[in-house]
């Protein structure tokens, strides 16, 4: 009895230009683990799988025609291979190089394909992808090279083709230009200079489409331009933070233009009437670093993949995202079938996250996290219809809501070491078994609860949007709009009785008032030292009071109620010359409130002008 392999999630987003467009414009390549998988864009069902290598594939690259793969793997038993894309089978095995391969690549017209060896193996092998022969080799430059690319044809002084096959690597401090002649088998490295200061480290290269000039990608955020005539570097142009992690030319009718992707998570397109013009377009940011940049066959949309395990597919027009496929990106510690339940199981990841998978769409229904990341990760998990547990690496136990992924419970040093194992006992690395009693609510009480968390995201939603009821429905809406009316009319009738209480009780305080700021003359009591005393601050506090409003000038009363103030100081001054009272309401209003507010503004306009 065998297991086949029918389908895989993810890809092994370490490593940099693993996931590729394929040239026929609906599938995609891109490894996992030790297996290359050619899928379809729009059917998550349809996956091919090839399977030749031993360890993690650590470079991939597809052909400009379509017709073939590459591929190479760490580990001792490095080796290239060589797959047909129609065929899905394995062409070639190249078995020259050890210790691991960095970086593959084929020339433009696809005839041969370079392979740069890691910084222990440090050499280069070309090989002809038509008789499956080592064409050419030589030590490795840059050392280490993380990245190597075609560059067309070298060019003579008056930019010509000549009959060399031209390639560019870059890797630390260091570009190098490669230059093939296949007819004596010779393969030489030409060192690209500096006319700058600046010393960077390169991790990614592109060329323009004339092949004219190179772009190389910093770990410093920034993109060199590189003249291919002297290959000398003009410029350094400023991109993203977090350093460059790749970088592709999107054909235009004029000028130059590249999408641009860095360790901060930015997707970036820079443009220009050359490329020593070149500047930012526009910026989009996505869930984490990105690493694998990938340009589809019309130019009208690129592939990029997260260190998070998330792929994209981005329009280069307007960067417009569209995810495409998402995973776990840390090692993964138990996968479970929910109990009674054969198209939805969990994964359990060294990320700290529990994820629910449909089968179906193989889409993650749910995250749940045991903590912060780093500090603790989920060993084991199991569920059923209603509840998902699993045990963490501190020793503690989590249960969430398998609906809406809510943390119903979690039991603080559950086991000593971590729980290895859960099936409604739990099993820790201390060589015991625990058996927990369940008293999460059935699924009865969890419809009720659902129930309850609608009606309260109604409720807010109404509170944030009073329209959503009334359009829900018209009835209620009419009689919410009854209610507000009502209780307006209720409003203004306090305020119009209040402001008739108000209104008397300025009346009767008129009443008792004698002239204003008239020097007060002592009373028959006030014989004592303390009283007199008294009465003298009383009169010299009545006196200044009365010399602010006797100076000449204009005064401007704002937000008058009754003008009884305005009244009162027409008074002091004798005279209504230079006074100027205004009030917020209008005339209506003011009636309705201050019920004397006419009476006022007829005295002071009789008596006063």
């Amino acid at each position: 009895m065998s297991i086949e392999l029918e389908h895989a999630i993810g890809c092994n987003v370490e490593f940099k230009r693993i996931c590729h467009l394929h040239p026929n414009g609906k599938d995609y390549v891109k490894a996992v683990g030790g297996v290359i998988i050619i899928g379809d864009l729009e059917d998550p069902h349809e996956q091919v799988f090839c399977q030749g290598h031993d360890d993690f594939i650590t470079c991939l690259t597809v052909s400009h025609n379509g017709q073939m793969l590459a591929s190479g793997q760490q580990g001792q038993n490095a080796d290239v291979l060589l797959w047909s894309f129609e065929t899905k089978s394995q062409l070639a095995c190249f078995q020259e190089q050890d210790h691991g391969i960095d970086a593959l690549a084929f020339s433009h017209d696809d005839r041969f394909l370079i392979s740069c060896g890691d910084i222990v193996d440090q050499r280069v092998f070309v090989y002809d992808t038509s008789s499956r022969l080592i064409m050419a080799w030589a030590q490795l430059s840059p050392k280490p090279s993380i990245c190597v690319i075609a560059g067309g044809m070298v060019r003579d002084i008056k930019r010509r083709d000549t009959q060399e096959y031209q390639f560019a690597s870059c890797g630390g401090k260091n570009i190098s230009m490669w230059h093939l002649d296949h007819v004596r088998g010779e393969l030489a490295a030409h060192q690209v200079g500096n006319a700058f200061k600046q010393v960077r480290e390169y991790v990614c290269l592109a060329y323009t489409q004339d092949y004219e000039y190179l772009l190389a990608g910093t770990t410093t955020g920034d993109v060199a331009v590189i003249l291919m005539k002297n290959r000398v570097v003009q410029n350094f142009l400023a991109v993203c933070g977090g350093g460059v992690a790749n970088l592709v030319c999107t054909p235009v009718a004029s000028g130059t233009r590249f999408v641009v992707v860095g360790g901060d998570g930015t997707v970036t397109v820079i443009a220009g009437s050359s490329p020593l013009d070149l500047r930012e377009e526009r910026q989009v940011r996505l869930d984490g670093p990105l690493t694998s940049l990938s340009l589809a066959p019309d130019a009208a949309e690129v592939l990029a993949v997260s260190t998070l395990g998330t792929s994209y597919l981005i329009r280069s027009k307007d960067l417009s995202i569209r995810p495409h496929s998402q995973v776990s990106p840390g090692a993964l510690y138990d996968v479970a079938y929910l109990a009674g339940i054969s198209d939805h199981f969990l994964t359990c990841s060294g990320d700290g996250l529990v994820a629910l998978w449909d089968a179906n769409d193989y889409t993650a229904k749910l995250r749940c996290g045991v903590g912060a990341p780093g500090r603790a990760h989920p060993l084991a998990a199991c569920g059923t219809e209603d509840i998902i547990v699993a045990g963490a690496t501190d020793g503690r136990l989590f249960c969430w809501d398998c609906n809406m992924g809510q943390n119903l419970w979690h039991i603080d040093n559950a086991h000593k070491g971590g729980a290895t194992s859960a099936l409604c006992v739990a099993a820790c690395r201390a060589e015991e078994i625990r058996v927990w009693e369940l008293k999460t609510c059935g699924a009865q009480d969890r419809k009720q609860i659902k129930k309850e968390k609608e009606k309260k995201q109604q409720k807010r939603k109404r509170k944030q949007d009073p329209d959503i009821e009334e359009n829900a429905n018209p009835l209620a809406g009419l009689r919410k709009w009854q209610k507000k009316a009502l209780r307006a009319e209720e409003k203004d009738q306090k305020e119009a009785a209040q402001a008739r209480k108000t209104a008397a009780a300025v009346k009767a305080e008129q009443k008792k008032v004698p002239p204003p700021l008239e020097d007060a003359a002592p009373s028959e009591g006030a014989k004592t030292p303390a009283a007199k005393k008294e009465l003298r601050m009383r009169n010299a506090q009545l006196r200044q009071n009365r010399k602010l409003y006797e100076e000449p000038g204009r005064i401007l009363l704002v937000g008058e109620g009754n003008f009884s103030f305005g009244r009162a100081l027409c008074q002091v001054r004798g005279s209504g010359e230079g006074i100027y009272a205004t009030a917020f309401d209008g005339e209506a209003s003011l009636k309705r409130k201050y019920a004397d507010a006419p009476q006022m503004r007829q005295e002071i306009e009789e008596d006063f002008g």
